[in-house]
């Protein structure tokens, strides 16, 4: 549900240099992209600059062999991610989430899961009534939101949770067990491997409660550009998000990632699916 009187025309108050991966807030000092006083996180594997990560992001390094089920490790994640460096770190919403929120998708407690940097998790929380968490499994991603959070005046508006979410049953937001209306997905299920695709739904059916609703944003198979995170099916999303798993696939229609505008031209082809758990 919007909230009264706003608009959803989301500016961001931030803003980002590309050439310095500064981030700042209008009318104040540049602030860099860690807390204030320290300095940006270096890797040791040489991907200190947008270039740097873009260029390994496209290449066959990026995703685990075949033995892994051609997801992306969490020691590769961690290099690229956190930092606003990666191509789908592009300071907004993605288009998608913007969509879903206008069309009323998002309702009582919704839960974001691989909520990155913040941006889907704080456009929902702003917009609407509704209680937003948000998890992450990488420490500098969720240290990340919390800055946008606080710049954006909205700190205490979302639920920022740093764990693994193949691990709920051990994590902070166990007891939310049937808990959520609404999960978002918009960006995580491409980065694992076969079996953990798998796994990782159950997890998220387990945290909707009955008749709740999944909305995914997910890399298509129709996306024919070089490296980046493992393709998407629609015969996988309907095995993933059959009768048989406990859902009803109730939407699945082509869309886009919005990405760094150096990065395949902007933007990825992708599903945008929607299932209801049963």
């Amino acid at each position: 549900m919007v909230r009264s009187g706003q608009r959803l025309n989301e500016t961001s108050s931030l803003l980002f240099s590309e050439e310095t991966g500064a981030l700042d807030k209008r009318g104040a000092e540049s602030a860099p992209g860690t807390p204030r006083g320290e300095s940006p996180a270096r890797d040791a594997g040489g991907l200190n600059t947008i270039k740097s990560v873009l260029q390994f992001v496209a290449s066959p390094a990026f995703v685990e062999d075949d033995e892994a089920g051609g997801g992306v490790s969490l020691e590769t994640l961690n290099r690229v991610c956190g930092r606003g460096f990666a191509p789908w770190e592009v300071h907004r919403p993605q288009q998608a989430v913007r969509e879903l929120l206008t069309g009323g998708a998002f309702k009582g407690a919704v839960l974001d899961c691989g909520c990155g940097i913040g941006d889907n998790a704080l456009f929902v929380a702003k917009y609407t009534t509704c209680t937003v968490d948000a998890v992450d499994i990488l420490p500098k991603c969720i240290a990340f939101a919390e800055m946008k959070a606080g710049l954006r005046n909205m700190r205490g508006r979302v639920g920022w949770q740093c764990f693994d979410v193949l691990k709920w049953d051990s994590s902070p937001l166990a007891s939310r067990t049937a808990h959520y209306d609404v999960v978002l997905d918009s960006g995580l299920l491409h980065f694992l491997g076969a079996e953990a695709k798998r796994r990782y739904l159950q997890v998220l059916h387990a945290a909707l409660k009955p008749g709740g609703t999944l909305h995914l944003l997910a890399l298509s198979d129709q996306e024919t550009s070089p490296g980046g995170p493992t393709r998407v099916s629609r015969a996988e999303l309907d095995a993933l998000l059959g009768a048989e798993a406990g859902w009803s696939l109730t939407s699945v229609k082509p869309h886009y990632m919005e990405l760094h505008p150096t990065f395949w031209g902007g933007r990825g082809q992708a599903y945008l699916a929607s299932a209801q758990r049963l």
